[in-house]
């Protein structure tokens, strides 16, 4: 028999659970996402924490039945569940970085060897980085006021009203975001470039976030349209808000790249970008990256928009990784019952002073051209 691994999410707003087999087969997975008006605007940790312990022992049931593992049921959320799982079966704990998983999905269908760059955009991180080794990693840019671009589309999502669109009103906000926007001109307003600091990679969507809040009060004044109602312009908003976003992330993608590359950290034959998290679904950031990579001469790696959200197979096939190379195995129930959540916890070493310091030549934003990009309608 194989070995398996049950992994399981509760980090953001889904629960989920998976098994996952040492090939990258999954065996078996429960999925429950939290829908309704609740996902539009800021994540509600208490009634998504509501919501994974409604869930969580249904997902982990399931997961397991569709696997053939027989399941003893056990209580409480995410990690203390999953201790309270490996102490009560005798089994090995391996305790998972949410956004390890995250890049490390890819591998579980792809040959991707290391070291590759990713980028990890999701509602809680933007982070572009060197993935090294399965538990080496280093940072080139993240995101400086901490606002995850999944979580400013959420917020932009909720101030245009949305959900009152019809056939929106259960859809979250990413997903409602990409939809109308996928049916906006995104070059009729040109918007300000979110950061002004050309050799910085790090990211910051801090001023975008607040002119695009004026600029919508602007447009409910000037047509006389009451704030919770829907603009007659919101397509050409979201696709705007869209485009620019996007452009913040290949610019500084671009700059990695040409670091990576004057610094020798990344071989010219693991010229890769795997890009992932839970905005990584977006078929018109997919088109956006396609672009730069095909003119930088990067192989580019996006999981399927299922596997990008958040979800119990990344954190299995994770597992397994770990499990293959030795690494965080704990077996001792002193050490599993040690574990604990970390809110805040670094990939690894930040390089973006390094590469402000680094000689790269100055680069002309890479604006592509608009006759390029397609979205999905």
């Amino acid at each position: 028999s194989s070995l398996c691994v049950l992994g399981i999410e509760t980090s953001g707003h889904d629960t989920g659970a998976a098994v996952v087999n040492e090939h990258g087969t999954i065996l078996g997975e429960g999925y429950y996402p939290q829908s309704g008006t609740l996902i539009f605007g800021d994540r509600l940790s208490s009634e998504a924490a509501k919501h994974h312990k409604i869930h969580i022992d249904k997902a982990v049931t399931e997961a397991l039945r569709k696997s053939n593992i027989r399941n003893i049921n056990t209580l409480k959320v995410g990690c203390d569940y999953g201790k309270k799982f490996a102490l009560q079966h005798k089994l090995p704990f391996i305790p998972i970085h949410h956004m390890e998983a995250h890049a490390l999905t890819v591998r579980m269908e792809n040959e991707v060897k290391f070291p590759f760059v990713v980028l990890l955009v999701s509602g809680g991180h933007n982070i572009l980085g060197i993935a090294h080794s399965i538990n080496k990693w280093s940072i080139l840019g993240e995101d400086k006021k901490k606002l995850g671009l999944g979580a400013l589309i959420d917020k932009i999502a909720y101030r245009l009203s949305l959900r009152k669109l019809p056939d929106l009103s259960d859809v979250i906000g990413g997903k409602a975001f990409e939809k109308v926007a996928a049916e906006g001109n995104f070059l009729r307003y040109p918007l300000p470039p979110p950061s002004t600091e050309r050799l910085d990679p790090s990211f910051n969507f801090s001023n975008l976030q607040s002119f695009v809040n004026e600029f919508i009060r602007k447009c409910e004044f000037n047509t006389d349209v009451e704030e919770g109602n829907v603009l007659d312009n919101v397509n050409d908003i979201c696709a705007s808000v869209q485009y620019a976003s996007f452009q913040h992330l290949v610019n500084k993608t671009h700059l990695g790249f040409k670091f990576v590359e004057l610094t020798k950290k990344i071989p010219p034959e693991n010229r890769t970008l795997v890009i992932s998290g839970g905005v990584a679904s977006n078929q018109f950031l997919r088109a956006y990256f396609k672009v730069l990579c095909d003119k930088q001469g990067y192989r580019l790696i996006i999981p399927e928009p299922k596997l990008c959200t958040d979800n119990g197979v990344m954190v299995a096939w994770n597992g397994i990784e770990k499990w293959k190379a030795g690494l965080d195995i704990l077996r001792t129930e002193e050490k599993i019952s040690a574990v604990s959540v970390e809110p805040e916890c670094s990939l690894g070493p930040n390089l973006s002073k390094e590469c402000k310091s680094t000689k790269i030549p100055k680069l002309l934003h890479c604006t592509m051209e608009y006759r390029y990009l397609k979205t999905s309608k």
